[in-house]
């Protein structure tokens, strides 16, 4: 009975702490992503201001 609260409270705790470290990792991507997009736009802008 023991054996199996403490399966049930690790297993508990492993889910917590991936779940926290996915959040994490999105966060990150997300961030990343959207400063990409803006060096991207910024660069078009400037090609666009080049070219005309």
């Amino acid at each position: 009975m023991v054996q199996n609260l403490q399966l049930v409270l690790i297993s508990t705790g492993v889910f917590v702490l991936t779940g926290l470290a996915a959040t994490w990792v999105w966060k990150v991507v997300a961030h990343e992503v959207a400063n990409d997009a803006r060096l991207i736009r910024e660069l078009h802008a400037r090609l666009r201001r080049i070219e005309g």
